[in-house]
């Protein structure tokens, strides 16, 4: 496909960019959503007024393609980056790695109760002991699914008191 008259090939053969850089920042703009982007940017090397804030990252398109964010949807995309920021970027690879990996096993959680539990209730309530880290396992988040369909979930209690008794008694099996 021409661009300003030129092909890919024309683009590579001048030099201006390969056709492997154009993949992956192609590839960059097709897994990471524009807010995380624009929010990147404000704390990128080179573009930050430093008068503004101290926290400054170089984050370049290798830097997206390995952290693990492109497996994320939008919400945890942002999620992780402003945590990554808000600890003034001094994440190990690994750290960031780790913490998407937890954003990614949470969507997984999410998307099999949502295909499980049919009460937006429930589907709600799960969510919340999700992202609150209850569940280690698609074994414990099964349970608690099949809890949910025996009304196992509703003695006396707020969400609250009901998660305290989720992390204590699955604190206990681990």
């Amino acid at each position: 496909m021409p661009i300003y008259g030129l092909t890919l090939k024309d683009i590579e053969k001048k030099e201006i960019i390969s056709i492997s850089k154009i993949k992956k920042l192609s590839g960059l703009i097709s897994n990471i959503v524009p807010q995380v982007l624009d929010f990147a940017k404000e704390y990128q090397i080179g573009r930050v007024n430093k008068e503004l804030t101290s926290v400054k990252f170089d984050f370049t398109e290798g830097w997206f393609r390995t952290s693990g964010l492109y497996d994320l949807e939008e919400k945890y995309q942002l999620q992780c980056l402003h945590a990554f920021i808000e600890n003034k970027c001094r994440w190990s690879k690994s750290k960031l790695q780790s913490e998407t990996a937890k954003y990614k096993q949470w969507q997984e959680f999410l998307e099999i109760s949502r295909k499980k539990v049919m009460e937006q209730e429930k589907i709600e309530g799960l969510i919340e002991i999700i992202e609150n880290g209850a569940f280690k396992t698609k074994d414990q988040l099964l349970q608690k699914i099949a809890d949910f369909g025996n009304d196992k979930l509703s003695p006396p209690g707020t969400l609250t008191q009901i998660l305290q008794r989720d992390k204590l008694s699955l604190s206990k099996r681990c």
